[in-house]
């Protein structure tokens, strides 16, 4: 039986429950076979039309969620290129997730769905911001114990398609990263 407080991080981790008590625990099936690894998802490639803004965020925000599906298969921010894609104050709270999950012996296999779409802000009032508002599918992401291999269940409470909101800024170098993200893991989409 998993302890109640890695469960507690496992939902941070995977976007599954903010701050949840019973999220449930244990092993589903000793007997199950653990799933194979997959290749990372992330959403989409979005074709970059030279100056458009909303497009040149989203293609950003698609990385970003590549390297840290990488980073969810392994438990560890090493070999990605996270910090390419994120804030210094988002790197270290994804890096805390990804810690909690070695720690608990976990790691992250399976495809993340998304339906991203960004909005434009400030466009004329300083550096260029962008909204990414998405719909997370966690319905093909299984947490997996390192150790067995075998899959760690959902929390139940937890929608399966759940509601996500990045902020993007874009530098004085013109590179767009995320400074905001919050993962809203009980608003259903």
């Amino acid at each position: 039986m998993r302890p109640a407080a890695g469960l507690v991080a496992l939902c941070g981790a995977v976007l599954l429950c903010p701050a949840v008590s019973g999220c449930g625990g244990g092993v589903q099936d000793a007997k199950a076979p653990a799933p194979a690894a997959t290749a990372p998802s992330a959403p989409p490639p979005v074709p970059v039309s030279a100056g458009d803004p909303a497009a040149e965020a989203l293609e950003v925000y698609a990385a970003m969620w590549a390297e840290r599906v990488k980073a969810f298969q392994v438990a560890s921010a090493e070999d990605t290129e996270l910090e390419r894609y994120v804030a210094s104050g988002v790197l270290s709270v994804f890096e805390k997730e990804l810690a909690r999950l070695k720690k608990d012996g976990m790691v992250i296999r399976g495809a993340l769905g998304h339906e991203p779409e960004a909005t434009l802000r400030d466009a004329e009032a300083g550096p260029p911001k962008a909204t990414v508002n998405d719909c997370v599918d966690l319905s093909k992401w299984q947490p997996l114990d390192i150790t067995t291999g075998w899959p760690i269940p959902l929390p139940g409470n937890q929608p399966v398609r759940h509601e996500a909101t990045a902020t993007l800024e874009r530098t004085d170098s013109g590179r767009w990263i995320v400074t905001a993200y919050d993962p809203a893991p009980t608003r259903a989409c």
